[in-house]
C-alpha cells in the first residue's frame, strides 16, 4: 500500500490510497557484489598497507597496544577487525566455562545487551573468517592475515555472509605471489595470536582447540611476542610454508575436525554448531508465545474438553468394532 498527494500542488489536501496487488510479483533484487577486494599486484599491496597502518613498525605495534589496552579496561573505540578479535576470545572464554566473562565481554563490544541470534551469526562469521585465512595462507603466507585489518569488515555485514561469499574472498587471492621477507611476518595478524595478547591466562593450546586452528605453531609466537614486547620488527619469513616454496607438497594444517551433524536447512549449513559453545540451555530460558496469522485462538472450557474426550473414545471404539 502506498499513499500520495496528487493534490498538494494545486494547495488541496486530497489523500489518494493504493493498493498494491500481492499477487503481484515484485522485481528482482539485484544481486550485491562483495567491495571488498584482495590486493592483486604488489603495488596494491603497498598500498593498502599504508592505507590501514601496516607499513610501519610504530604503526603495526599501536594496532596491537590498542587492542591489549582494550583487553584491560581502557575504553578504546574498536575497529571492525579488533571486534572479530574480541569475539574470538569470548568463543576461547565459554570453551573455558567462563560465560559470564564472555556476556560482559560482548556487552562491552556490542554497547547494549545482545540477543543470541546475533551472538550465534557473529561467532559463527568469525570461525569461519579464521578458516578462510587458514586455507589461503598456503598462497599469501604473513600476508594472509594482514587481510584481516585490510578488508576490516563490520560485524554488521560479515553476519549475513554465508559460504559463498567468504568463497568469493579466497577466489580472488593470487595463486603466484611470491612470498618476500618482510617485517609484517615478524608480528603477523594471526587471530589466536592476537587473542592471547587480550587472554594472557589462556594457553596457546586451549585457544588453538577453541578456534579450530593451528597454522603457526608455538615458536611462531614466541617470535611474535618478543618482537612485540621489544618493538622490534625484523623482516623475516615464517616457519610454516606455503605452496609457493613447497611446490611439490600440499600445504594442509592439520586442525580438529568438528563432529558430524545431520543435514540441516541451507539456511543453516552455512553456520558451524555453536549450541555446545553457548551452553543455550544455561544462558538463555524464555517462554516462547507465538501466534500464526489467519487463525484465530481460543481456551477451552473444561466441560468442552471432557466433551470431546469422551467423542473421541467413542469414535476409536466405533472404529475398532467395525474393523476387527
Amino acid at each position: 500500500m502506498s499513499l500520495e498527494y496528487p493534490g498538494a500542488s494545486q494547495g488541496r489536501s486530497e489523500l489518494q490510497i493504493i493498493f498494491d496487488c500481492p499477487a503481484q510479483p515484485r522485481p528482482a533484487k539485484r544481486r550485491k557484489l562483495l567491495h571488498w577486494s584482495v590486493p592483486q599486484t604488489e603495488d596494491q599491496w603497498q598500498s593498502a598497507r599504508v592505507a590501514c597502518g601496516l607499513d610501519t613498525p610504530e604503526s603495526i605495534v599501536s594496532k596491537m597496544t590498542q587492542l591489549k589496552n582494550w583487553g584491560m579496561g581502557q575504553p578504546v573505540e574498536l575497529q571492525p577487525w579488533q571486534k572479530m578479535v574480541v569475539i574470538a576470545a569470548t568463543v576461547v572464554d565459554l570453551s573455558a566455562g567462563k560465560e559470564e566473562d564472555a556476556t560482559l565481554t560482548l556487552n562491552r563490544v556490542y554497547g547494549r545487551p545482545h540477543g543470541y541470534e546475533t551472538r550465534r551469526k557473529d561467532v559463527s562469521a568469525v570461525l569461519r573468517l579464521i578458516e578462510l585465512f587458514d586455507d589461503i595462507y598456503s598462497c599469501l603466507e604473513h600476508r594472509a592475515f594482514e587481510l584481516l585489518v585490510i578488508l576490516n569488515i563490520p560485524l554488521s555485514t560479515i553476519r549475513l555472509w554465508t559460504r559463498k561469499n567468504f568463497q568469493q574472498i579466497k577466489y580472488q587471492c593470487p595463486q603466484t605471489m611470491e612470498p618476500r621477507e618482510e617485517i609484517q611476518a615478524s608480528v603477523p595478524f594471526y587471530i589466536p595470536f592476537l587473542v592471547r595478547l587480550i587472554r594472557p591466562q589462556y594457553t596457546l593450546d586451549r585457544i588453538y582447540k577453541a578456534l579450530n586452528t593451528n597454522t603457526l605453531d608455538q615458536d611462531e609466537f614466541s617470535r611474535f611476542h618478543e618482537a612485540y614486547r621489544n618493538q622490534k620488527l625484523h623482516s623475516r619469513l615464517l616457519g610454516t610454508r606455503g605452496h609457493h616454496r613447497t611446490p611439490f607438497c600440499q600445504l594442509a594444517p592439520p586442525k580438529p575436525q568438528l563432529p558430524s551433524e545431520p543435514q540441516q536447512s541451507p539456511s543453516m549449513q552455512d553456520d558451524f554448531d555453536l549450541d555446545e559453545i553457548f551452553h543455550v540451555d544455561q544462558m538463555y530460558t524464555v517462554k516462547v508465545y507465538t501466534s500464526i496469522t489467519g487463525y484465530k485462538t481460543f481456551n477451552l472450557s473444561e466441560e468442552l474438553q471432557k466433551e470431546g474426550l469422551k467423542g473421541r473414545e467413542g469414535a476409536e471404539g466405533f472404529y475398532h468394532h467395525h474393523h476387527k
